[in-house]
This record gives structure tokens, C-alpha cells and sequence, in this order.
């Protein structure tokens, strides 16, 4: 005879990099959650019920636990409400937002302090919950005036209570606090060029780029991508300035983030970069001996962060992460202009 397996849920968490405590911009938490080993879906607790026994919703202190990562010392930074919110979704999501969507809970930052380190822990427990055919009875419970829904309104929930556990034993995250986000420092690039381009060879060019960071910065520059693409570079016709080339539409997955897009500055960085006309990229362009054109250098838009770059990867690499976190974008005018001539 086969043993059946007991149901259980596996929870996955993610979470932003850093908490800002302005919440501008918001701060994440995500659990991912997994039914197994059950013949039907079920609806979970996901909220409320505050102070009364019984009922063990997800948004308790007791399941969702924060401690500083120093002092150990245990913060709230999930409060119970007291109006009952049901789940039957996959995920639950915490934000610091002060526009929430419907399905997310608030993430409470009061008890935080800044440029600190905190461990979000997933206490392995059991939610309140109950089997699909009440869920018609949960639905008008939850669209009941607030205030209006005491404890003998709803089902009793069903026994023996269904384990939530965190999946493969990750049950901590560290992140980071700091009061705001940091200003973006300026960048400024130069552009040198040679005004002649011969058909024989490619056509190399130097942009330097100057930061007045007080310290070394990463900036994801998409260099890798914009070097093949030179999706930041234009060539003009010299009498009529119209555009040339390149005239490409080129999407990618923004997602995909590789070690080569980021660009570690320590005040400057010089990149030689290599325009070979002859490549397909170009074949809306020939140029033609005798004939002058304009190199343009068209600015740009960077996210940054004072990590290294190996820091970043390895964030990104953590299935934990849920992206890198915004910032305020790095916008830097372009580098302008070098007239050139064709030769053979």
C-alpha cells in the first residue's frame, strides 16, 4: 500500500537589494508559494483577525520575521490587520509603496534604522485555511464593510492544518537600509576621432568618460551591446546633417543581464571603440571617397551603484533577487561632434 503524501506549501522569497527608508523608491518583498500534494485548492489566510486565537493568517510576526543582522534584536515590519484577506494565488507581495495595488500588503519601515543590515526570515508554520467549496462564503466576507466581520462569520477551518515550509531550507534574506537614495553623480564625456576614414581599415574613435564620484561607481552601460549595435552613435551627412546610419530597431531581453554591460568608473574610463563600415550592421551606409560625413556621439541614460561589479553579479545570480533595484538614472548630454573625409 502507498503512503500518501501530506500537502504542504514551499515558499520562495525574494526581496529588493535595499530598503530605502523614504520608500521612494519602494522597497519588495515577494513570497512565492507552491501547493503540493493536494487534490484541490485551497484558500489561504493571508490577513487579519489581529489579537484573536484561532485564526493564523500569513501577515503575522510569528510567520514573517525580521532581526537586525548586528544586534539580533527582532523588528515588525508586517502588521496584522484586523478585516480578513484570503489568498488562493501563487505569490504574496510586501511593498513600502504608499500607492499599493490591491493584492499587496504593506511592508512597515518604522522600527528600521539606516545603513543597516536586517535578515528577513520565513518562520516554518501553519495558515489558516480552507477547501475550495467555502470559497463563495470567504468571497462575501471579504467584500463585507470593514468592521463588519467578526470570527463566528467565517468556516471553520479544516483539519489536520496544511505546513508551510521554505523551499530547499532558504529561509533568510539580508538587505540593506539607507535613509534615501543618493544622488546620481555627474558624467561628462569627450569624444576624439580622426578626420579621415580610409575604406582599407575601420575607423577607430576614443569616448572618455569623466565622473565627479567621491568614489569608484558601476554603471550598467550596456557597453557590449552598444559597441556591436553603436546604438549610441550616428553618422550625418556633413552638408544636409541627415541621418545616415545606423537605422536599426534592435530589442533585447532587459532582464539578461551580462558582467560585460557593466562598467566599473574610478573617475575616468577610456574606451576605444571600432567602426568597421564594411559589416552588414551598416549596409544602409557606403561611404564614398571624397565625401565628408560627421561622427556623433548621441549622450546617454545609466543606471549606477557604488557595488562592485562582483557584488552585482552575485546579487543577480541569487535567486532571491528580484531585480536590480532602481535609481536615479545617470543622464549625461553627448559628447558631440568630428567631421571626417573619406579617402581610399
Amino acid at each position: 500500500m502507498t503512503a500518501t503524501a501530506t500537502p504542504r506549501v514551499e515558499v520562495e522569497l525574494k526581496a529588493t537589494r535595499t530598503c530605502y527608508l523614504s520608500n521612494e523608491p519602494p522597497f519588495y518583498l515577494v513570497l512565492h508559494s507552491r501547493l503540493c500534494s493536494s487534490r484541490e485548492q485551497v484558500t489561504f489566510l493571508e490577513d487579519g483577525f489581529a489579537g484573536t486565537r484561532g485564526y493564523q493568517p500569513l501577515n503575522s510576526n510569528q510567520v514573517i520575521q525580521c532581526f537586525d543582522d548586528e544586534t539580533g534584536e527582532q523588528v515588525h515590519v508586517v502588521h496584522q490587520g484586523i478585516r480578513p484577506v484570503f489568498i488562493d494565488r501563487g505569490y504574496i507581495q510586501f511593498t513600502t509603496s504608499t500607492v499599493r495595488e490591491s493584492y499587496e500588503l504593506p511592508f512597515v519601515t518604522s522600527s528600521l534604522r539606516p545603513g543597516r543590515k536586517y535578515r528577513l526570515c520565513f518562520k516554518p508554520t501553519t495558515i489558516s485555511h480552507w477547501p475550495t467549496c467555502a470559497t463563495d462564503a470567504l468571497d462575501s466576507l471579504a467584500g463585507a464593510a470593514s468592521g463588519s466581520v467578526s470570527v463566528s462569520d467565517i468556516p471553520s477551518p479544516p483539519t489536520p492544518t496544511i505546513p508551510w515550509e521554505a523551499a530547499d531550507g532558504d529561509d533568510t534574506i539580508i538587505f540593506d537600509t539607507l535613509s534615501s537614495q543618493p544622488s546620481p553623480p555627474n558624467v561628462t564625456v569627450s569624444l576624439s576621432a580622426p578626420s579621415t576614414y580610409s575604406l582599407s581599415k575601420p575607423y577607430i574613435f576614443t569616448l572618455t568618460f569623466s565622473t565627479d564620484a567621491a568614489h569608484s561607481i558601476t554603471v550598467h552601460a550596456d557597453r557590449a551591446w552598444v559597441k556591436h549595435t553603436v546604438g549610441d552613435i550616428e553618422v550625418l551627412d556633413a552638408t544636409s546633417r541627415a541621418k545616415l546610419a545606423p537605422d536599426l530597431d534592435v530589442c533585447r531581453d532587459d532582464d539578461d543581464y551580462s558582467r560585460e554591460a557593466f562598467m566599473r568608473i574610478d573617475g575616468t574610463f577610456v574606451e576605444h571603440r571600432e567602426l568597421d563600415f564594411k559589416d552588414s550592421f551598416w549596409q544602409e551606409f557606403e561611404p564614398k571617397v571624397g565625401e565628408e560625413y560627421i561622427l556623433s556621439h548621441l549622450g546617454g541614460t545609466w543606471w549606477w551603484s557604488e557595488d562592485s561589479v562582483d557584488e552585482i553579479m552575485a546579487y543577480l545570480e541569487d535567486k532571491s533577487s528580484v531585480g536590480l533595484a532602481m535609481t536615479k538614472r545617470i543622464k549625461f548630454a553627448g559628447a558631440g561632434e568630428v567631421k571626417f573625409r573619406v579617402v581610399e
